[in-house]
């Protein structure tokens, strides 16, 4: 049974319609797909500061690369229930703007024919926030291309704007190399 997902390393035939490279990453139950031209980075979670009066599926901030981030939980996005344990962060630039993703696992890189994607029906069209751009099946998981720039609702970008000039205030400048003595 065809997933209709082409693995990038030792695909047979490559399609000529396709939305292009994606990070397959599973939350919770689903599988979702990030287009892999806005990855940053994977990386282990870093500590969360809550932030009061956001969405529950934006888990809080944090300082990743000496830059506030939203950290969305992607399970709580797409389900509504929150991971149990986040086991990785997935990096991805939105808007000119960092995202951490925590997800349960990073699974695998590949190419999503776009005869596969299904456009998601007008019920759907406002689930999760707006951040589901279409559904596709993998193997027997329904899996779910996100839209990136629909993650973070602009009412959190306000609310992350003014502790992060803050946070910024607060720290440290960057340390200078010394000149050599003579």
């Amino acid at each position: 049974m065809s997933s209709g997902v082409e693995s990038e390393n030792g695909a047979a035939r490559k399609p000529t319609d396709q939305v292009g490279a994606v990070l397959i990453v599973r939350a919770g139950e689903l599988i979702a797909a990030l287009p892999v031209g806005s990855l940053l980075e994977t990386m282990r979670p870093l500590p969360v500061a809550r932030l009061a009066g956001v969405p529950p599926f934006v888990a809080g901030s944090a300082v990743v690369r000496g830059e506030v981030a939203p950290v969305v939980d992607l399970a709580a996005l797409l389900t509504g229930r929150p991971l149990a344990a986040t086991g990785r962060w997935v990096c991805v630039l939105a808007a000119n703007r960092r995202i951490a993703v925590g997800v349960d696992a990073v699974e695998s890189v590949a190419r999503l024919p776009a005869e596969t994607l299904e456009v998601l029906p007008g019920l759907l069209e406002g689930a999760a926030a707006g951040a589901v751009e279409r559904l596709a099946a993998h193997d027997t998981d329904l899996l779910v291309l996100l839209r990136l720039s629909r993650l973070i609702p602009p009412e959190v970008w306000d609310v992350l704007g003014s502790s992060g000039e803050r946070a910024r205030e607060g720290s440290p400048p960057p340390a200078r190399p010394e000149a050599p003595r003579p």
